[in-house]
């Protein structure tokens, strides 16, 4: 090798190791400036995926930051993306007291004649016991309406809010999770107890230190008691609150966008983001608004689709669990997602059999694998055959990974009554 080649390859190598294409925004960066991301997201136990598929250190801190907040947050904090999370986590509960388990809360919406100061608002949420939980937060921009919890950034520095439950058993351990539960997810708020007192005990059990009694004579916002009254006879009697429940009927099109070009990525490698598909999915993703068009070009089906055909979801379907399975259906690579409810989604992550030929995806769906997430329990997944997945599922034979989720998976009928027989 001459002087100029060694040069040259010199300086390419620098070029190759400084610059770095984001795969979302398709601009080069400097090293520096990328940062690991969960294509499926932590919030929904992406951590708990394989890194290979599920990862990638190719993008770019802004767009990391951006995606979070508003692709993969505008899915999980909308109202169907909460009620989701908060589907079927009974199933997989522990209850006991020390073992510090959180579950998600139910989010409902925005109360309705909360007299609360005008520039506030006061959002409904439930518990796991069906508890009554109300949270007073100011009222920000038009971009968080229909987000639970609203702008999420003010929520953990400038603006916590004011937190207040009700709670809805007497079982001690249902009342822990529902308190630890309650603190978990407003921890920075100020978070009261509004009808219960606790032994002083409990105060040293794990997640509970920042709960306080409600005491009226030192209310910071005394105007909260009109609506913590009215949540205080919820509790007692089941009188209603009026809601107003505002949902974005298209939280999930950018989110599935970004999951189809990251896992197209990881999956096909470089020569797939110079696809005219990837192009699209790209497009999609920073699209704002979902009338545009330009979702109709790969969107195989959103949340809200009629629900059609029953295959995916009957077949796939895991109890409080997300089903993730990548295949190849019709010539076109395809993400299917079956959430925890039993609802599906999809969307075409390739059109370009070429890009697959000679790998087990051209094996259609023999080849391919089912990912079986189940968050509250915290079991790294491990990827399951198709075949092998339908074949435990039908009892034909059984999966070791599969069998040890049903192994932790409770009968409802065993766990202890919410509520003390009289």
């Amino acid at each position: 090798m001459n002087a100029e080649t060694e040069t040259s390859h010199q300086f390419h190598g620098i070029a190759a190791d400084l610059g770095i294409k984001c795969i979302y925004c398709d601009n080069t960066k400097h090293r520096s400036e990328v940062s690991l991301e969960h294509i499926w997201p932590d919030k929904a136990g992406g951590n708990l995926l394989p890194a290979a598929i599920f990862q990638t250190e190719k993008v770019c801190r802004r767009c990391n930051s951006t995606s979070g907040l508003y692709i993969d947050g505008a899915f999980l904090r909308s109202w169907f993306g909460r009620a989701e999370r908060a589907s079927g986590w009974e199933q997989y509960v522990d209850l006991d007291i020390e073992g510090g388990a959180v579950v998600p809360l139910t989010y409902l919406g925005y109360a309705r004649d909360a007299n609360c100061k005008p520039e506030e608002v006061c959002e409904l949420w439930l518990g796991p016991n069906g508890d009554h939980i109300i949270h007073f937060h100011e009222q920000d921009s038009q971009n968080w309406i229909g987000s639970a919890g609203g702008d999420p950034i003010k929520r953990k520095k400038a603006d916590p809010g004011r937190a207040y439950i009700a709670l809805c058993s007497d079982h001690p351990q249902w009342v822990i999770l529902a308190l630890r539960s309650f603190a978990c997810h407003f921890g920075r708020a100020d978070c009261f107890v509004v009808n219960a007192e606790l032994p002083k005990s409990w105060g040293q059990l794990k997640g509970l230190d920042n709960l306080q009694m409600l005491d009226r004579s030192q209310m910071k916002e005394p105007s909260d008691l009109t609506v913590v009254d009215k949540l205080i006879d919820a509790g007692k009697n089941g009188s209603q609150i009026g809601i107003l429940a505002v949902c974005n009927m298209y939280g999930d099109q950018r989110f599935l966008a970004k999951l189809a070009l990251g896992l197209g990525f990881t999956t096909l490698g470089d020569k797939y983001l110079e696809t005219d598909h990837a192009k699209t999915l790209r497009t999609a993703l920073w699209q704002r608004d979902p009338t545009a068009g330009v979702g109709k070009q790969v969107f195989g089906r959103s949340y809200f689709c009629p629900e059609g055909d029953t295959f995916p979801a009957k077949f796939l379907g895991w109890p409080g669990a997300w089903v993730l399975w990548p295949t190849v259906i019709d010539d076109a690579l395809s993400m299917i997602v079956v959430t925890p409810s039993g609802k599906w989604l999809q969307i075409q992550v390739s059109t370009d059999p070429g890009l697959w030929a000679g790998s087990r995806l051209a094996q259609g769906m023999e080849g391919s694998v089912v990912y079986v997430l189940v968050p509250q329990l915290g079991l790294k997944v491990d990827p399951v055959p198709y075949p092998e997945y339908l074949a435990h599922k039908l009892g034909n034979k059984s999966n070791a990974y599969l069998a040890n989720i049903e192994a932790r998976r409770k009968s409802l009928e065993t766990l202890p009554p919410k509520r003390k027989a009289p």
